[in-house]
């Protein structure tokens, strides 16, 4: 072999070499993105249904809220969702049932002071029944009648986990919706009321306290003016 061959193939093995030495590994490659603040999404982000996000470009939700409804669709880690005063209508729950329907580690939904009527709690009823962890939920300060009061009696009688649902000065709701929820209590679901004029608050014996808003002490948890 030519000496300056052999030297040529001498040189090229050992830049291979320390090419090769230098590479990072998999591993190694993680932890620089990591570092540079470059990594892989967490294992607690969804993805969006198409469908959804199209719904919600085009509802009339304010920015503010249809920031919260997407965050509520995309992020596993979120738990607790506070939607209240922003004059949400029927159109807008139905939005926001769907984000519900694909986030199903929420716990804590706040829908009060809307203008929320009986036909966005049907939409939203249709979700919780199958909603396997959400416990509290508040419609507070909106305009649900009867009918609405009717149709989550039947959900709470179906789905044990739902604990908390406040519908404070909600005040269509007359004797027939109070009685219907009463009969809940009736049922043997656990439940302790005392309604007075248009104050409504049902909770469930044994269920946890709510994060943001503490209720009384268990003993005392009721429908209470």
């Amino acid at each position: 072999m030519c000496p300056a061959m052999g030297e040529m193939g001498r040189q090229a093995h050992l830049a291979k070499k320390h090419t090769t030495s230098t590479q990072p590994t998999q591993r190694q490659t993680s932890n620089l993105n990591t570092d540079k603040g470059i990594d892989t999404p967490p294992s607690h982000q969804l993805t969006m249904d198409q469908t959804l996000a199209k719904q919600l470009e085009a509802s009339n939700l304010k920015d503010a809220a249809k920031k919260t409804v997407r965050d509520m669709a995309t992020n596993g880690s979120n738990t607790h969702v506070i939607l209240s005063g922003m004059n949400i209508d029927d159109a807008g729950v139905n939005v926001i049932a769907e984000a519900l329907r694909h986030n199903d580690r929420i716990t804590w939904l706040d829908l009060a002071n809307n203008n929320i009527t009986t036909a966005g709690v049907k939409a939203l009823a249709r979700v919780l029944l199958i909603h396997p962890r959400l416990t509290t939920l508040s419609l507070a300060s909106n305009d649900v009648d009867d009918d609405g009061a009717l149709c989550l009696a039947d959900v709470l009688r179906k789905n044990p986990r739902l604990s908390i649902i406040s519908l404070h000065h909600n005040r269509k709701i007359t004797h027939r919706g109070r009685e219907a929820l009463r009969q809940v209590e009736a049922s043997g679901s656990e439940v302790s009321l005392d309604i007075r004029g248009w104050h409504l608050t049902l909770l469930r014996r044994t269920s946890p306290l709510p994060c943001p808003n503490p209720t009384p002490s268990p003993s005392r948890r009721k429908m209470v003016d």
